[in-house]
């Protein structure tokens, strides 16, 4: 029994590790949309702390529980989809993006633009303010790298239709998590 309690109280004690912890919506959270395991973050071989429907003030609420919890040498951010669905205000979203940058203190933190609508520019004109906040937050900082999912996507669409790439009309199949991953790690050479 002695050994069982020392056991229990080192696994306890012991403070957990993680290459990758990537927080976001539903995007990063990628299921239902594609099997599990099929989303970029698991293709990374991260945490995946997405959860759907959230904005970057619930992501930022939730930072230290699903994110420093895990000691992550990189964290991934990718907010917006939702937040300029809902009409947060710029300000609010550039606040907690950075908090959550600035909580990462010195992990390597990427920074993800949201992919673009394919159904029309009503939803992408409400969505290219944060994704421009988005590339001036990590423009002014040399430290994070940022991929811009809305421009590579954007661009891909010219050779190759964007819902080839997507199960609706933002989240995508395992084809565009693929491209995601070839992005990131594109960005982290």
């Amino acid at each position: 029994m002695k050994r069982l309690s020392l056991i229990i109280l080192i696994l306890l004690c012991s403070k957990a590790h993680a290459e990758i912890v990537c927080i976001g919506d539903s995007i990063t959270r990628s299921t239902p949309y594609v099997e599990l395991g099929e989303g970029y973050c698991e293709l990374l071989g991260g945490i995946n702390k997405g959860i759907g429907g959230q904005t970057a003030a619930q992501g930022l609420a939730r930072f230290k529980s699903d994110v420093l919890a895990n000691d992550p040498d990189t964290v991934i951010i990718e907010f917006g989809a939702n937040d300029a669905d809902l009409g947060v205000s710029l300000t609010s979203f550039k606040r907690d993006i950075k908090a959550m940058i600035r909580l990462s203190g010195k992990r390597k933190v990427i920074l993800m633009t949201p992919p673009p609508y394919n159904d029309g520019a009503r939803y992408n004109l409400l969505l290219v303010p944060f994704v421009q906040t988005l590339r001036q937050i990590a423009e002014r900082n040399p430290r994070i790298t940022l991929v811009d999912a809305y421009q590579d996507f954007a661009e891909l669409n010219l050779i190759d239709p964007i819902v080839n790439y997507q199960t609706d009309n933002i989240h995508l199949n395992r084809l565009g998590h693929e491209f995601l991953v070839s992005k990131i790690n594109k960005g982290n050479r």
